[in-house]
C-alpha cells in the first residue's frame, strides 16, 4: 500500500456510509435515470473499448458511421473490430426551450430514463489563489451554462474541507457549489518522496481522478466526461524520478479505471499564458529535465482519454462550448486487442476513419488489466450482501425498472424548535408479471443525506396492495416523514417488490433553514384526496 494510502484519502467524499453499507459514489445523483440497457462492452482480455468522436473539416461531428469506416491499429497492427455503436445526446438548447426553463428546477422529480451527458467538474489543488481562482471559477460556470436540458453535473475538489455537490440538474446549486472558500489555499507538494503527507508524491490528485472514474463505471448507458481545472497534475514517465515507485503504478490505474468507465477527461488550463521563466519548480512535471511550461502532464491525460486540451489561454471559458459542441456524436467502438506484453506498460492505439479532413479524437493508448491492488482484509467477503434498497439508494444514478416521481418539501415539527418535519410523497407505478389479483408486498425507503454523505434519518415501511382484477401494473403514493434539523440534504428513495422482482429508486435535493424560528415561513403547497 502506498503512504497516501495508508493517510485519509484526498477523496473521502466518494466513500458514503449509509446503514452500514460502504459504496463509492461522486456523491450522490439527482434526477433522470440511465436510458434503456444498450449492449455494452467491458474492457477485458478480448475486447477493448473506446469512445471515438469523429469531426469534420469545420470541427462538427459526423453522424452514421459504421464498422466499415473504421480501423484499429493497436502497435500498428490492425486488429477486428467487434461492435460499434453511435451515441447521440440532445442539443445544447433545442429551439423550443427557452432560458428560463434551464433556471428553474422541478419540484416533482422522477427518475425517468434520459439520455443526456454526465459531467464532473474537477477542480485540482494546482491552481494558484487568486486570479487563477477566478479564472478557474469562470471555466466551472460556463461548462454549467453550457449543459443540455438533459445533462447532470457534478462538482468535485481535490483539497480538504471543500464540499462536493452531486449530480444535479439544478444549475443554481451547482453554481453555488463554485464558491468554496478553500479554492487555492492547497498546493501540490514539492518534487520528493518526503513531500506533504496529505498528499504524499501528488498521489491525491491521481488517485481522486481513479475514484472518479470507478465511481462512474456503473453507468453504461450516458457519456461521461470530466472538465479537469488546473495547470499540471504529476504524471510520471521516468523511473529515475523519487516519486516513480508509487506515481507510476497510480497513474496506471488511474488510468486503466477511465478506460473501463469509458470517461473521457478535458482538461482545462487555469494558469493562462505564461512564459517558462514563470513556472515554480513545483508547477513543472515531477519529471527531470523538463524546462519547460508543465502543459505535458494535462495533455497526457487528453490523450490518454481522447480528450482535448484548453492551454495556454487567458480566457479559456470561452472555448467550453466547444467540449459541448464536438461531444454531441460519439462511437463505442469494441475490439480484439493483442495478447499483454506482460510488463504493464500502455499499448499504443491508433483510430483511423474512412473520409477526407476529417479529425478522429480518441484514445491513444490502453491498458490491460494492471497488477491486483491491496489485497482485500480477512473476512472482507463475510458480511451479507446489502438489500435491493440498499443498492439501489447507493447507486450513482437512479434505476428505472419501477417508475416513481417524488416532492420533498419541510414543514415545522410541532413541539421541536431544533428540528423540521420533511414530507417526501413518491408515486410509485409497479408493472406486474401478469394481469390478476395476487398481491404484492413492496419495500419502501427514504433517507437523507448531508453534504457529506451522512445519513441523518431514513424511514422504512412494508407494505401489501392487491391490485385490481386484469391490471397490468399497481398504481399507489406513499407519504414519508423525517425529523432533521437545518441544513442542505439529498433525498433518496427506494422502492422494492418481491414478484416482480423489481427495483426502482429517485433522488432530489432539498435546503432546510429556520422553518420554526421565523414569524413567517412558507413550505410547498400539498393537496391530499381521498376515494369515495
Amino acid at each position: 500500500m502506498s503512504p497516501s494510502r495508508m493517510l485519509e484519502r484526498q477523496v473521502r467524499y466518494l466513500f458514503v456510509v449509509a446503514g452500514g453499507l460502504g459504496f463509492a459514489a461522486l456523491g450522490l445523483a439527482q434526477q433522470p435515470a440511465d436510458p434503456a440497457p444498450r449492449p455494452t462492452f467491458r474492457a477485458a482480455v478480448d475486447t477493448v473499448t473506446l469512445t471515438v468522436t469523429v469531426l469534420d473539416r469545420n470541427r462538427r461531428p459526423v453522424r452514421g458511421l459504421s464498422a466499415a469506416d473504421f480501423t484499429v491499429l493497436d502497435e500498428g497492427e490492425p486488429r477486428p473490430i467487434v461492435a460499434v455503436e453511435m451515441i447521440e445526446v440532445p442539443p445544447v438548447r433545442p429551439p423550443s426551450r427557452t432560458v428560463w426553463q434551464d433556471q428553474v428546477v422541478a419540484d416533482v422529480v422522477t427518475n425517468e430514463s434520459r439520455p443526456g451527458r454526465l459531467v464532473v467538474l474537477f477542480f485540482d489543488r494546482s491552481m494558484t489563489a487568486g486570479w487563477e481562482v477566478d479564472r478557474a471559477r469562470k471555466i466551472a460556470a460556463r461548462t454549467i451554462n453550457e449543459l443540455g436540458p438533459d445533462d447532470l453535473a457534478a462538482v468535485v475538489y481535490n483539497y480538504n474541507l471543500a464540499t462536493p455537490i452531486n449530480f444535479t440538474a439544478d444549475r443554481r446549486r451547482l453554481l453555488d457549489a463554485l464558491n468554496s472558500p478553500v479554492l487555492g489555499t492547497q498546493k501540490y507538494p514539492p518534487p520528493g518522496p518526503k513531500s506533504s503527507g496529505d498528499c504524499f508524491c501528488g498521489l491525491c490528485g491521481v488517485e481522486s481522478l481513479e475514484q472518479v472514474a470507478k465511481a462512474l463505471e456503473p453507468v453504461s448507458n450516458r457519456p461521461k466526461m470530466v472538465v479537469y481545472i488546473g495547470s499540471w497534475i504529476p504524471l510520471v514517465e521516468s523511473p529515475a524520478d523519487p516519486c516513480a515507485e508509487w506515481l507510476e503504478p497510480a497513474t496506471a490505474r488511474m488510468f486503466y479505471a477511465a478506460q473501463r468507465a469509458q470517461v473521457i477527461i478535458h482538461p482545462v488550463d487555469s494558469s493562462g499564458v505564461r512564459t517558462p521563466a514563470g513556472f515554480a519548480a513545483s508547477e513543472r512535471t515531477v519529471r527531470p529535465n523538463d524546462g519547460g511550461p508543465n502543459f505535458d502532464s494535462l495533455r497526457r491525460l487528453a490523450e490518454n482519454t481522447g480528450g482535448r486540451t484548453i492551454l495556454g489561454n487567458n480566457a479559456p471559458e470561452r472555448d467550453v462550448p466547444r467540449l459541448f459542441e464536438e461531444s454531441a456524436v460519439s462511437y463505442l467502438i469494441g475490439f480484439t486487442p493483442r495478447a499483454s506484453r506482460g510488463d504493464g506498460r500502455p499499448q499504443r492505439v491508433r483510430v483511423r476513419v474512412r473520409g477526407d479532413d476529417l479529425t478522429v479524437l480518441a484514445a491513444s493508448s490502453y491498458r490491460h488489466a494492471p497488477a491486483a491492488d491491496d489485497p482485500p482484509p480477512p473476512g472482507a467477503g463475510a458480511t451479507p450482501p446489502p438489500s435491493s434498497n440498499a443498492r439501489a439508494i447507493a447507486g450513482l444514478t437512479p434505476l428505472a425498472d419501477i417508475e416513481l416521481r417524488a416532492a420533498a418539501f419541510a414543514v415545522p415539527a410541532p413541539g421541536a424548535s431544533d428540528r423540521t418535519a420533511v414530507a417526501t410523497v413518491l408515486g410509485i407505478h409497479l408493472p406486474l408479471e401478469s394481469a390478476g389479483a395476487t398481491p404484492v408486498t413492496a419495500q419502501v425507503d427514504v433517507t437523507a443525506f448531508d453534504t457529506l454523505g451522512r445519513p441523518h434519518d431514513t424511514d422504512h415501511q412494508t407494505m401489501t396492495l392487491t391490485p385490481r382484477i386484469g391490471a397490468t401494473r399497481l398504481d399507489w403514493e406513499v407519504l414519508s416523514r423525517l425529523d432533521l434539523p437545518k441544513g442542505r440534504y439529498e433525498i433518496r428513495a427506494a422502492v422494492s417488490s418481491a414478484a416482480p422482482a423489481l427495483t426502482g429508486s429517485v433522488h432530489t435535493f432539498l435546503d432546510i433553514g429556520n422553518v420554526g424560528k421565523t414569524s413567517l415561513a412558507v413550505s410547498g403547497l400539498m393537496l391530499h384526496t381521498e376515494a369515495a
